[in-house]
């Protein structure tokens, strides 16, 4: 016998994107095997704030964060009072500025204090322009892209997972994604700066919803990967965009529902891939997905 449906969350939310500067000639992290600074950005560094009530959630666009930038940031906001919890990521693009003192090769102090500076800026904008809203949650299975770049031949299958933000007249403000794939489709010869794929995702979710804000949380990538070899930059809109792990997640099928079903979505096509291509971000629906891998990355983080 069936319960009642689910009551939506309701409660205030906001939230901003604000870019950060990267010089050219500023250190990356991200691969051992790539040692020098970047020729140039690709995509813009971002810092994405989602403010959920009182509770703060900040991604950065870089490889990693030193423990001391985290708590520096969430200091300055707490003692302002205007949350009560902060939680800062990095998106662990692998095409990102160096901001890690002491780690992930030389670091640029600049870049590092300038996302600092934003990350706070960017919580605050969030936070003063909260309006009441409700959440919807979907999770899709069957993307295809996830593989243990440890072990190949065990095939693993973890979701992509959406939170969407919606005010009262259905006008989409926030759209929460996470999917533990490390951005990593980018290779070592890259010295663009960039997001990786998680660059292309956000845009495609903010085109379909203007206006608002997508804010990518990685997660636990640990040996999960897109499996694929490295290959150079695709000619096309600069670097290659990556794996669509999330072929349009700003489809209106992800429109505000209790739950998704678990199963590869009518929109997700199968065809074949040309050994000279990359993974790149579709501008439709439809999307390619490669043959199994038949070789690990070997990333450095």
């Amino acid at each position: 016998m069936s319960g009642p449906a689910p009551t939506p969350w309701r409660g205030l939310v906001g939230a901003a994107s604000l870019d950060v500067p990267v010089p050219i000639g500023t250190p990356m992290s991200g691969y051992a095997a790539r040692t020098s600074p970047s020729t140039g950005t690709a995509d813009p560094m971002t810092v994405r704030a989602l403010v959920v009530d009182r509770v703060a959630l900040v991604a950065v666009d870089c490889c990693a964060l030193h423990e001391r930038t985290c708590e520096s940031i969430r200091t300055r906001l707490l003692d302002d009072g205007v949350v009560d919890e902060v939680v800062v990521a990095a998106t662990h693009t692998h095409a990102g500025a160096c901001i890690t003192p002491g780690r992930l090769g030389r670091e640029s102090p600049e870049v590092r204090t300038a996302a600092g500076r934003t990350a706070i800026r960017a919580v605050l904008m969030a936070a003063g322009g909260v309006v009441p809203a409700r959440a919807s949650h979907g999770e899709q299975h069957g993307a295809g892209i996830a593989h243990n770049r440890r072990h190949l031949d065990r095939p693993i299958d973890p979701p992509v997972q959406v939170l969407a933000f919606d005010d009262a007249s259905d006008r989409r403000i926030a759209t929460l994604v996470t999917h533990p794939c490390h951005p990593v489709v980018l290779d070592a010869s890259n010295t663009l700066v960039s997001a990786d794929f998680v660059a292309a995702l956000r845009d495609q979710v903010e085109a379909a919803h203007p206006g608002s804000t997508c804010i990518f949380m990685t997660g636990a990538a640990g040996d999960v990967n897109d499996g694929h070899p490295p290959r150079p930059r695709s000619p096309r809109r600069g670097p290659a965009r990556g794996p669509s792990m999330m072929p349009n997640a700003s489809d209106e099928r992800w429109a505000p529902r209790p739950s998704m079903p678990h199963s590869n979505p009518s929109w997700v096509t199968t065809g074949p891939q040309p050994p000279t291509t990359r993974w790149c971000w579709p501008s439709s629906p439809s999307t390619v997905r490669p043959s199994p891998p038949t070789s690990p990355r070997g990333d450095s983080a």
